[in-house]
């Protein structure tokens, strides 16, 4: 399955069936066998009947969709626990907030089904050689290769079409099913060779229970969608007009759509040539709208418009969405019902746990290490106000004072003993409160600021409180924190002043 029409460069596989390549292989066997062109028209061309995508599933009685592209998790983190889909891991950012101090990724590929688990598609890869017939022997300098979906896989998708054909063209309906069972079609590319056999067996669906639609909901693509505009454009933008709606009031909420766009021209195989050039929303892609006081009439009407669909090329697999939001917000217990009943963690287990653990306070640390530096930055700048130090002169804690905690915090990794090092003791690193009369004459910690109340206190008592506040509200280890924030205060020399800083 080409995923684009280059003829030239490395060969690439969707990791899907389009629909479109089931119509074209059900057209090459039936086309010529219908009676006349309007039965031609309604099967083919009309949008009648729909051949929807096939998505990689693990059961065949089950639909699967593109993971939604508002999914994101956080980085060196995974989201999938097993094969299961971990909401604990993964944030849907239309519904939530993400904390401004963890870095997301976007999912952008993979497939989920109602029960939440993920598919990914199986690929391999075919190395071939042209061969000259006129010798038999290969061709020089003509070795190429396929990207290929691996044998054995089930892919799952959806043929629906209108009430009115099945009433009024029964016949029709039945041919196209009698092919789809009877016969063993051949799809993409090199299927004259060795490629491109499917086996196709029918399941009805049952009725999906749809929730209805409300003040705010959402649309999310199941495949690719082509719009046209209210002059019959190609565009992007979903509006009320684009989606075939007379509503005015449906309005779009950018902060909580997803989109992702692209452009192609499909080959049409019947013809020899490339059709028009087709802007598509991708599959994956999510819309929110908000409907501004629509009587409960209305969003119904809303509601069985889009059920069948938006947009052009519906026949081929476009168009398909769902106003369903089950596979998006499916429940957590569902989602990891099939976490270990051990009761007792494994060895292996806690080493995950604890290598989780790491990756995610190492995505907050520099966040965590600038924020304490820019306060130390304030605290440096009030105290040279307070002692009227000119930037020529040096005040506070300077690069050498830094130094010493920095080795002390590569030194020790247990948090109490480094606290009780840095501050505690006969001979602390840095006097304060009962052991300041210890301190050496000219101890650059006993410069004074102010606190939050602004009292005079020790700039050495100051940083003692923030460091208590990290140990007891963060979850990044003291060792790894220090060490940051004292590598950027010897790089800034602070002690110095704003302006040569």
């Amino acid at each position: 399955m080409s995923g684009s029409t280059n003829t030239t460069g490395e060969h690439h596989s969707l990791d899907y069936i389009p629909g479109s390549v089931l119509l074209g292989a059900i057209a090459a066997k039936l086309y010529a066998k219908l009676g006349d062109s309007h039965e031609q028209w309604q099967v083919f061309h009309s949008g009648k009947f729909r051949f929807g995508n096939c998505y990689p599933s693990t059961n065949a009685q089950q639909l699967s969709w593109p993971l939604p592209i508002s999914f994101h998790f956080p980085k060196n983190s995974s989201p999938v626990m097993g094969s299961k889909l971990d909401h604990s891991v993964v944030v849907d950012m239309r519904a939530n907030d993400a904390p401004q101090h963890i870095q997301f990724s976007q999912m952008r590929s993979g497939y989920v089904s109602s029960d939440g688990t993920v598919t990914q598609c199986e690929k391999s890869y075919q190395m071939k050689s042209a061969i000259d017939y006129s010798t038999g022997s290969v061709k020089s300098g003509q070795l190429f290769g396929y990207e290929t979906l691996a044998k054995g896989q089930v892919f799952t998708g959806k043929i629906s079409w209108d009430d009115d054909l099945e009433q009024t063209a029964p016949e029709l309906v039945t041919k196209v099913l009698k092919i789809l069972t009877d016969e063993t079609l051949r799809v993409g590319r090199a299927k004259g060779a060795e490629f491109g056999r499917l086996s196709i067996q029918l399941a009805e669906l049952p009725d999906s229970n749809q929730p209805n639609i409300s003040d705010t909901f959402s649309i999310q693509c199941i495949s690719d969608i082509a719009l046209k505009d209210q002059f019959g454009q190609p565009c992007y933008d979903i509006r009320w007009h684009h989606l075939g709606l007379d509503e005015h009031d449906l309005l779009p909420i950018p902060e909580k759509s997803f989109v992702r766009t692209r452009q192609y021209s499909a080959y049409n195989g019947a013809r020899q040539t490339y059709d028009q050039e087709r802007l598509v929303i991708e599959k994956g892609s999510v819309f929110t709208f908000s409907c501004n006081n629509l009587s409960s009439e209305k969003l119904v009407s809303i509601q069985r418009k889009l059920n069948s669909g938006i947009g052009l090329f519906r026949e081929s697999g476009l168009g398909e969405i769902s106003l369903d939001t089950y596979p998006i917000e499916t429940k957590q217990s569902n989602l990891i019902a099939e976490q270990s009943t051990q009761s007792e963690p494994s060895e292996l287990i806690n080493w995950l746990v604890k290598k989780a653990s790491a990756s995610a306070w190492k995505a907050i640390l520099p966040t965590l290490a600038e924020q304490l530096v820019s306060e130390l930055k304030k605290q440096y700048q009030t105290g040279r106000t307070l002692a009227s130090v000119g930037n020529d002169d040096t005040w506070g804690p300077n690069t050498h004072a830094w130094a010493a905690i920095l080795e002390q915090a590569k030194q020790i990794e247990d948090t109490p003993t480094l606290m009780n090092k840095l501050f505690s003791g006969n001979q602390p690193l840095i006097y304060v409160n009962e052991s300041i009369q210890k301190a050496k004459a000219g101890d650059a910690w006993q410069s004074e600021v102010l606190d939050e109340n602004g009292n005079f206190i020790s700039i050495a008592q100051w940083f003692k409180v923030e460091l208590t506040n990290h140990v007891e509200k963060s979850t990044v280890p003291l060792s790894p924190f220090l060490q940051r924030v004292s590598r950027i205060m010897m790089s800034e020399k602070f002690e110095y002043g704003v302006a040569q800083a």
